[in-house]
């Protein structure tokens, strides 16, 4: 009987030995990557009335009593587009920034539905026409509709 043992234990160490295996080739299929998300734009953040300043109060600080500032007379500014799309404002707006180093104002005019791009803030009408001038030699065709307004007077 351990002849008959043995025997049926080589048999079925062969069968498991040649069971775990295959004599067919393996092919392995190219892993499928995923199809390109879509992409979409950045967001856009649209800006309106910058170029403010905020002032903070430490509770140790004294308030100080200010005289009243003279009356000012209304400044002028440089108005170089209104748009109805929102996010051409805010581009005119920043380009203007970068150009001028001066404040450049994206303001929403409701009864028109524009967004009004002004530059600069000017004491007089002499000073706001001669930089008017140099924006329109510096940058021929880009501002040649860019007019003054007096914001006290007209809006």
């Amino acid at each position: 009987m351990a002849r008959w043992e043995s025997c049926c234990a080589a048999f079925f160490a062969a069968v498991i030995i040649s069971g775990c295996g295959s004599h067919e080739p393996v092919v392995e299929e190219p892993l499928m990557s995923p199809p390109p998300a879509e992409q979409q734009p950045p967001p856009v953040s649209i800006e309106t009335r910058t170029d403010t300043v905020a002032t903070i109060r430490t509770p140790a600080q004294e308030p100080q009593q200010v005289p009243p500032a003279p009356a000012v007379q209304a400044r002028f500014k440089i108005q170089i587009g209104a748009f109805h799309d929102p996010q051409r404002a805010t581009v005119i707006q920043n380009l203007a920034r970068e150009r001028f180093a001066l404040p450049a104002i994206n303001e929403y005019d409701a009864a028109h539905g524009t967004y009004r791009i002004r530059v600069g803030s000017f004491e007089t009408r002499k000073e706001a026409e001669d930089f008017r001038k140099k924006m329109q030699q510096q940058f021929p065709g880009e501002y040649a509709d860019a007019w003054i307004i007096n914001p006290g007077a007209d809006s």
